[in-house]
């Protein structure tokens, strides 16, 4: 079962459930210029991908009007849900998970569109259908276990550069010279070298940790 929920409609950056739950599809708000609907939806590090959420066209089903002009994140999920449904339609192969991957991976980057900088990293990306029913080449990585080699965690080793690895899988089709690039999301620490490639991955494959090393400056500042 593929289950979406909404981010949350608080305009902050608190994690609601079910939505942060990892094999959730977390879904936040756009308006209709493909900006951040902030002051609709939440946004968190969780989130998976970003729909329309702002006067969103919805039945109203009374003697007023027939329609009406939603907004927030569960309008944006409704939308979602659709896509899933298409997906699930188009691909009847896939797995629950495969056809999250699936949405994640075709949707567009929309941290560099103007107005959208501040919340780069916390939107998800925004569903493309077209792209979603139509790609059956794009891979879909996955980070599903990470490890720090020195310690139990990384305030064990203030001032130190210690070593870290990450486990991939890959859960769509099958990858050539994948590049990546890591990100510190705190100032907490800096990647040594943050920059690679992965070695070749068929359909889900898993590629250990200990094949993807790292080394992670730990600043002395940092916090528990």
């Amino acid at each position: 079962v593929v289950i979406v929920a909404a981010a949350g409609n608080e305009n902050n950056n608190k994690k609601y459930y079910p939505a942060s739950f990892p094999t959730v599809i977390s879904t936040s708000a756009l308006k209709a210029d493909t900006t951040f609907a902030y002051f609709t939806s939440n946004r968190n590090y969780e989130v998976s991908v970003a729909a329309l959420g702002h006067n969103v066209r919805q039945a109203r089903g009374n003697e007023t009007s027939a329609y009406f002009g939603d907004q927030g994140t569960s309008a944006a999920s409704a939308i979602v849900s659709g896509l899933v449904g298409l997906v699930r339609a188009h691909f009847p192969e896939m797995t629950a998970i495969q056809i999250r991957r699936q949405i994640i991976a075709t949707g567009d980057y929309i941290d560099t569109i103007p107005g959208n900088e501040a919340y780069a990293g916390l939107m998800g990306r925004m569903i493309n259908p077209y792209r979603a029913l139509t790609d059956t080449i794009i891979p879909g990585l996955k980070v599903i276990g990470q490890n720090v080699n020195d310690g139990d965690s990384l305030c064990d080793n203030k001032g130190q550069i210690v070593d870290f690895d990450l486990t991939f899988v890959n859960l769509l089709r099958p990858s050539s010279s994948v590049s990546y690039e890591l990100t510190a999301i705190t100032d907490n620490f800096e990647f040594i070298d943050s920059l690679g490639l992965l070695q070749d991955l068929g359909t889900m494959d898993t590629l250990p940790g200990f094949d993807v090393p790292f080394q992670i400056n730990v600043f002395e500042s940092t916090q528990t």
